[in-house]
């Protein structure tokens, strides 16, 4: 499921492409022969090439967990008032991809305290990133290994349990708790055949790759949300 580029090929063209991976072994891989790749040239062998998976894998861990903390301030420059927000921690993540619309991701923070000045706190932040937009009408799903062309929205949702406590003695809990990750999430489809029903009838854990692209081209920059153990645990239509 991983996207790899290629540098190296006799063949220019065959170079900089994404190719979507569909087996991986000792000296072999092969591709999904993907619209956007266009036309790939047979090569003899002898050329050497290099593939490399682009840009950078996030994922939870199992151990080394750290206790991040962020400062969020809302700066209302018109009445020149600051509200700041301390030790917060990501609480939630809510990720939603329409079919006819772009992408988005939410982010809930759960905090110690606030505060609140007539002075702004950050004077310099930094800017926020300007980078392309995906969206759901130049992505890829693809469900239990095969790509799917009816699926009309995907949510996908994090939550953290986190939670502050009451303690003796002081207004303010010790810190913020967070606990197991829960991933959960829903889908609509076209009902075109059983099959999604019947995965859900059998409870069949399968993975779900969400492929998003900036744009149409052949190394057009993307995000993949690898889901590789799902199980549907409610249906209608």
């Amino acid at each position: 499921g991983d996207i790899v580029r290629a540098t190296g090929f006799a063949a220019s063209a065959n170079n900089n492409k994404n190719y979507r991976l569909a087996t991986v072994a000792a000296l072999s891989m092969t591709y999904v022969a993907d619209a956007w790749i266009g036309t790939v040239t047979t090569e003899s062998a002898g050329a050497t090439v290099t593939v490399t998976a682009k840009g950078k894998k996030l994922s939870i861990p199992t151990t080394g967990h750290t206790n991040d903390y962020f400062t969020i301030e809302e700066w209302n420059d018109d009445i020149e008032q600051s509200e700041r927000d301390v030790d917060c921690k990501v609480s939630s993540m809510a990720i939603s991809i329409p079919a006819n619309g772009n992408a988005t991701i939410n982010f809930g923070f759960l905090g110690r305290n606030a505060s609140y000045d007539t002075a702004q706190y950050f004077v310099s932040p930094t800017a926020a990133p300007d980078g392309d937009i995906v969206a759901g009408a130049t992505g890829l799903l693809s469900y239990n290994g095969v790509d799917s062309v009816v699926l009309t929205s995907v949510n996908v949702n994090l939550d953290a349990g986190a939670e502050v406590k009451s303690v003796v003695g002081s207004n303010l809990s010790p810190d913020v708790f967070t606990n197991a990750a829960v991933i959960s999430g829903s889908m609509a489809a076209l009902y075109e055949n059983a099959t999604i029903l019947g995965d859900f009838d059998d409870e069949v854990e399968a993975p779900l790759f969400i492929y998003l692209f900036a744009d149409s081209t052949a190394s057009s920059d993307f995000i993949i949300i690898k889901l590789p153990n799902i199980k549907i645990n409610s249906a209608e239509k």
